[in-house]
């Protein structure tokens, strides 16, 4: 050996490997191990196809994780367990398999994304959620793995992907837990700043759900005689109601007295005028037919002095009286005007004649404050 000059430094000995050092490097050739049998294994997926996730997943080709943020959204992280670049597919009716007590959620939409080997992606995916018995997922809430909703849910939600996330909301939960139209609206119930609730999931919403389950024929609970009422007497500002109500809205059949006079009996929905119904005017004038969310939409305006015309209201809420044999063309209000009598706002004392208000609601509000309209003579 030779000697060591003193300019030169003797040859570093090499250190041990640590403990900490010797796990993680068995922990990368066990990973280098599994991700090359699993590569091997998968010797017919080929690159540039486009796969299901749920397939991928089963095939154990792919690990699936997520996180709920809310009841209109998931976000996954896919990771790719083998060197091939994958082309997935997410398919609605794919739903992401919860780790707790929480709901599962379904995907609402077709999603698909390139996986690269060994690579994950991290995706937002709209989705729905299921099982309404269980919690609403929050942020801290996860989800592993997937799988595949039944048949009928997978038809719906196939149907409706382009639809308003609660019209999927209401089908699904009573597919899915046979919920009715009353418990499908009460199950979810939003709160504001200053503490008025509302119910995110309406009629209108429970309707096109049960319009596309109708169509597909799939049997369903989203009927309105499911759902429960009460009769009672009620006070507004400009008026009284005595009916029914469904769940804090006037509903079913009623009677509305306007403070100013005259009154609407008939059928409701949602607070408003819907069905068959007469509106009786302070002017002795009354109108009888069908109603459609408060607007009527044809039936017979009966003059005090005698007589009728066909009338319908416009989206302007002007009156008019349309005959297609004869070219008549009319409005109410230039027949109240025949009726020679003057009307006064409460609130801010404006006179009107009884044909110059013609925002179609001249028996009861004032076009100019909203304020109760009452006769002057």
């Amino acid at each position: 050996m030779r000697p060591v000059r003193p300019h030169e430094h003797p040859p570093a000995k090499e250190r041990p490997m640590g403990l900490i050092a010797r796990f993680n490097q068995w922990k990368r050739a066990v990973k280098d191990r599994r991700i090359e049998g699993l590569t091997a294994q998968a010797t017919d997926l080929k690159e540039g196809q486009q796969y299901d996730l749920l397939f991928l997943h089963e095939r154990g080709v792919v690990r699936v994780k997520g996180s709920g943020q809310s009841i209109t959204k998931i976000y996954a992280a896919v990771e790719n367990l083998i060197r091939k670049e994958l082309r997935v597919v997410v398919k609605p009716g794919t739903y992401f398999v919860s780790s707790g007590g929480h709901q599962n959620m379904a995907t609402t939409t077709e999603y698909t994304f390139t996986l690269y080997p060994c690579r994950t992606e991290h995706l937002g995916i709209s989705a729905v959620c299921i099982n309404a018995n269980r919690p609403i997922p929050g942020k801290k809430d996860r989800f592993s793995g997937v799988a595949r909703v039944s048949n009928e849910v997978a038809r719906f939600l196939e149907a409706s992907m382009n639809e308003d996330p609660m019209v999927i909301q209401a089908g699904v939960w009573t597919l899915t837990d046979n919920y009715s139209r009353y418990d499908v609206i009460n199950h979810l119930i939003s709160r504001d700043s200053l503490g008025n609730t509302s119910h995110p999931v309406t009629h209108d919403h429970c309707d096109k759900a049960k319009a596309i389950l109708e169509k597909l024929e799939i049997p369903h609970r989203l009927s309105h005689s499911d759902i429960p009422y009460e009769k009672k007497t009620k006070d507004y500002d400009n008026g009284s109601y005595e009916g029914e109500f469904r769940h804090g809205e006037r509903y079913g059949r009623g009677r509305y007295s306007f403070k100013s006079g005259g009154y609407y009996e008939g059928e409701w929905r949602n607070n408003k005028m819907h069905g068959e119904g007469i509106l009786v005017f302070d002017s002795g004038g009354k109108y009888v037919g069908k109603f459609e969310d408060g607007r009527a939409v044809g039936g017979w305006y009966h003059l005090p002095s005698g007589g009728r015309k066909w009338s319908v209201e416009n989206t302007r809420g002007q009156w008019e009286h349309p005959d297609p044999t004869k070219g008549i063309a009319n409005s109410l209000t230039n027949a109240a005007r025949t009726e020679k009598k003057t009307y006064i706002c409460k609130n801010c004392s404006t006179q009107y004649n009884a044909g110059e208000l013609d925002d179609g609601r001249w028996w009861n509000v004032c076009p100019k404050c909203k304020g109760p309209i009452t006769h002057n003579s």
